[in-house]
């Protein structure tokens, strides 16, 4: 990937969904792919010079994994990260790819929505996305907290909103990459793992919550101490430290053996 490096340093970049700046925005894509940014479905990232819905994407997935604020935008500390020479990459052991898949799509979607039942549906597509989010929530009160959510990313220029739970975001990228043909609760993914010890986690490994009497909830650990999840109403699909909600937040785990 060296060879494809942009050599131009631009001054104060601010690029965002909806630009053709030319060269400008091919060079921040270029940098993206030198940093193994991929399109939402593992392809290679288009060098084209619009700044469209992928690009963003991976832009959020490398200011997710840089441990920036992720809002899409490329500004001038993303701009400064992308420009940083790339980590040196780890020797692929036999099984690693779909996991690191996992994390990079993970990544990929974070700053969606949670909507109890979602797998990846797109609210902005629908005609009427909250009459939508109704019918599948728990509860108006439910209803109305995803439909908040919901509103602020679409006033923040998010586009598109997709929607999850915390088992159909896994589940999404399972399906989509020919591992599952259907649906699975957080339950279920806890039962197809092979339980692990929290020491013994690798990225692409998943993280569960117990709350004494049976699974409730189910992340996936992405390295470095953090965990990826659909985490709730208020929320959305975030990554954040594996002790953000204290030690005790993720208290079971497992290797997915479709994944290795």
């Amino acid at each position: 990937m060296e060879n494809i490096r942009p050599t131009l340093r631009l001054k104060s970049p601010y690029m965002r969904d909806g630009d053709e700046l030319g060269s400008n925005v091919s060079q921040c894509q270029a940098l993206l792919v030198s940093h193994g940014m991929t399109q939402t479905n593992g392809k290679p990232l288009d060098i084209d010079g619009i700044f469209g819905k992928q690009t963003e994407a991976a832009v959020r997935a490398f200011q997710a994994l840089k441990k920036l604020m992720v809002d899409g935008i490329c500004g001038s500390r993303t701009w400064a990260a992308l420009e940083a020479p790339p980590a040196p990459k780890e020797e692929e052991t036999p099984g690693e790819d779909w996991a690191q898949k996992l994390c990079q799509y993970v990544r990929s979607q974070v700053g969606n929505a949670y909507v109890w039942g979602g797998q990846g549906e797109d609210l902005s597509a629908m005609k009427d996305p909250e009459a939508w989010i109704r019918r599948r929530e728990t509860s108006e009160k439910n209803a109305l907290r995803a439909i908040v959510f919901f509103r602020e990313a679409q006033s923040q220029g998010k586009d598109p909103v997709l929607a999850y739970d915390c088992s159909g975001l896994i589940v999404r990228f399972l399906m989509d990459s020919g591992l599952v043909s259907s649906d699975m609760s957080s339950r279920g993914l806890y039962n197809a793992c092979t339980p692990i010890s929290r020491s013994d986690l690798t990225p692409g490994d998943l993280v569960f919550r117990h709350d004494g009497s049976k699974i409730f909830h189910v992340g996936v650990y992405m390295g470095e101490g953090l965990a990826g999840e659909a985490k709730g109403r208020d929320d959305g699909v975030v990554i954040r430290p594996m002790d953000a909600s204290g030690r005790g937040y993720w208290n079971r785990y497992g290797s997915l053996p479709l994944l290795h």
